[in-house]
Order: structure tokens, then C-alpha cells, then sequence
């Protein structure tokens, strides 16, 4: 490239790199202009995460929409790449054979199967952007192996040179997803810092989810992440629950997606499901490539029913002992059924304990009540 092409394709892709920054969908532009650039490289945005191996491009660019198919149902577990990577220093670029030995990647499936069939597209590198405790972000290129000496170390350059800001970007993506993911908690009634929060598909792959669900995970006390990517509860009956309502959320029938009760050991957890509408998913999972969508938050509490929020209750409105544990359940999110199931009295009582409740706090709805409730918590 000449000093007037580099001029031209720095201003260009410093350009799209901020507004990708904004709007993730445009982080298909910065992977295009890259591809373009650099003989038609193949070009990825992938988080790698640690805890089910699972190498998922966020975005492409140059890919064969069929070699694209066969990575997402397939080669993503498969990857020989991907743990390596995760080892590589954050912020500097590595060339494909210092992630991975030539004899390693052609000792795997992967290279014979998906590699090369794609004009031998081994050569290349990427960097890591972002490291945290169970999850990686990258940015890489596949280049023919013809094209190593034309094209490879260029890349590297232009790379190097614009890794502070890729980093900018990725993370005013997560912030501003997370902002979207707070203020769905919010809308719902619960307060984001006291809450796990995962963002799910149907079929319960983690799309996102806030730091104290990624600490949740990690302990795998309560929560786990089960390949390829999908999230598992410890107890079968709360998974049982979890797959209900998260297909009630697919029907379109967000009455089934109420929540339910978990518990890690003695420790009870109370589990809310908020369904996403179809405008809003994409905004909550960073763009990620994949053919499920957003269709619920899972939000995860530590049980509240504890004297000092039943006694506000009891010396603020008057509520019975019996009413301020029912009103402290439903804040939690279960339902009438569950409520009586754990009190071991009738639904009828325990509907007539939240009308009681209700008319007591001049609350409308449930919800205007699981909101008074946690204010007191604030």
C-alpha cells in the first residue's frame, strides 16, 4: 500500500470503528473494509468463552455464507484456535503460527475440513482486545497462504495501530448493552445491582448477561454453562421451569413467564423471567451472529423475605405477618402457585393475602407493588 492509501483506508476504518462503537451493527463495515484491504481476508470479531470453550464470531466479513454455516453449527466447538488465543497477551498482534504450530493445526479435522477448502486460509493473526476471568474478545483475519507475504504483516501494522481504539469500542458496546440490560431490571421491578442478570435465547444459550452473573456462573453453585453455550441450574425441576418459560416467551405468551424458585443448598433463590420484545434483542446480545435471538432476561435474587424488610412493611402499611411474606414472594417473582406451594396454604388465600396487600399500599397491579418494595430496599 502506498502513504496515500494508508492515509485514505486509516481515515476510513477509524471511521467505522466509531460508529461501530454507537451501533454494534456496524462492526460488519469494519470487518468488510479490513477484508477488502487485505487480499480478501476473512476477517472476525469472536468472543471466546472460557467456561464452555466456545468460540462465537460476533461479526464476519469475506466468509462464504456456506463455510459461515458449517462454523456456526459445527467448527465453533471444534476450533483449535480459539483456547490458544485465549492465552495470547492482550493488546499485541500475533500471526496465526505463533497462536497455533503448523504441525498442531494440521494435525486437527478443523485445517482439513473447514481450513483448507478455504484457499488454504491459514495464514493471518489477530489480537486479543479483551481478557476477563471467563471470557475473550478477539479481532483476526484468515489469509490464503499465498497471500502471507503480501498481505500478513501489513495487517499486523494496521492492527497494531488501531488496537487502543477497537478496545474503546467493544467497550462502549458492553456498557451501553449493559445500560439496556439495567434498565430492563428496572422496568421489571428489581434493582440491577442486587440482581444476576443473563440474557437468554429459547433454547438457553447465554447471549450476555451483567458481572454478578458471570460470578454466579463461575461458582456453579446455582448456575452453569453447559455446552454449546447454553445455561444449566443445578436442580432439574428449576431447569424443568426455566425451559417452560422461556418457551412461553417464544409463543408470544409472556403469562407463562413468570418465575420460579432455585436454591444452592440451603440458600433459596428467587428467579424472574422478563420477556424481551423482538426490537430490543438485538440491542441486548452485542450483534452476536447467531440464529437465535434474545427472547428473555433471567434475573436471579438472593431470597428477601427477612424480618427487617417484613417489619417496614408491617410499620408502613400496616401489613399482617402473613401478607408481608406473600408481598416479599411475589417481589422475589413467584407466583400465586408457588407462594401457596411454599406456605402450604390454599391459592385462595394467598390471592386474597396480595388483594389485602394491594389495597393496604394503594398498589394497583403486582408489579406497582414489587416496585414500593424495592424502594424500601434502597
Amino acid at each position: 500500500m502506498g502513504e496515500a492509501v494508508d492515509s485514505v483506508f486509516h481515515q476510513e476504518i477509524v471511521s467505522l470503528i466509531c460508529k461501530a462503537a454507537l451501533d454494534p451493527v456496524e462492526w460488519t463495515g469494519v470487518l468488510a473494509r479490513l477484508s477488502a484491504e487485505f487480499g480478501g481476508m476473512k476477517s472476525h470479531l469472536v468472543s471466546y468463552d472460557m467456561l464452555s470453550s466456545q468460540a462465537t464470531p460476533n461479526f464476519i466479513g469475506g466468509f462464504d455464507p456456506e463455510f459461515a454455516r458449517q462454523y456456526f453449527d459445527h467448527y465453533q466447538f471444534t476450533n483449535p484456535w480459539a483456547p490458544k488465543w485465549a492465552q495470547i497477551a492482550v493488546g499485541e498482534f500475533a500471526t496465526s503460527r505463533e497462536i497455533l504450530s503448523q504441525d498442531e493445526l494440521e494435525s486437527t479435522a478443523f485445517f482439513h475440513e473447514w481450513v483448507r477448502p478455504q484457499e488454504n486460509a491459514q495464514a493471518g493473526g489477530g489480537i486479543v482486545l479483551v481478557r476477563e476471568p471467563t471470557r475473550a474478545f478477539m479481532l483476526g483475519g484468515n489469509l490464503p497462504l499465498a497471500e502471507v507475504d503480501r498481505s500478513q504483516a501489513a495487517f499486523g501494522t494496521a492492527i497494531n495501530l488501531l488496537a487502543p481504539l477497537l478496545r474503546h469500542a467493544i467497550e462502549v458496546n458492553r456498557m451501553l448493552g449493559g445500560y439496556r440490560i439495567d434498565a430492563l431490571a428496572l422496568r421489571a421491578g428489581v434493582e440491577p445491582d442486587t440482581a444476576a442478570i443473563v440474557v437468554l435465547a429459547a433454547d438457553m444459550t447465554v447471549l450476555n448477561c451483567n458481572i454478578a452473573a458471570e460470578r454466579l456462573i463461575e461458582s456453579g453453585n446455582l448456575l452453569a454453562m453447559g455446552p454449546p453455550g447454553r445455561l444449566r441450574l443445578r436442580t432439574g425441576s428449576a431447569q424443568d421451569k426455566l425451559a417452560a418459560c422461556l418457551a412461553g416467551c417464544r409463543a408470544g405468551h409472556p403469562a407463562l413467564a413468570a418465575g420460579f424458585a432455585a436454591f444452592a443448598g440451603m440458600q433459596a433463590h428467587s428467579c424472574r423471567i422478563v420477556p424481551i420484545a423482538p426490537d430490543t434483542a438485538q440491542m441486548l446480545s452485542m450483534g452476536l451472529l447467531r440464529r437465535e435471538r434474545a427472547v428473555a432476561l433471567l434475573m436471579v435474587l438472593p431470597d428477601q423475605v427477612t424480618p427487617n424488610r417484613s417489619g417496614q412493611l408491617a410499620t408502613r402499611f400496616g401489613f399482617s405477618q402473613a401478607e408481608a411474606a406473600v408481598a416479599l414472594l411475589l417481589h422475589n417473582g413467584l407466583g400465586p402457585a408457588e407462594i401457596a406451594a411454599q406456605r402450604g396454604v390454599s391459592i385462595h388465600t394467598v390471592r386474597n393475602q396480595i388483594k389485602s396487600a394491594l389495597s393496604k399500599s394503594d398498589s394497583r397491579r403486582q408489579a406497582d407493588l414489587t416496585r414500593l418494595i424495592e424502594s424500601l430496599g434502597r
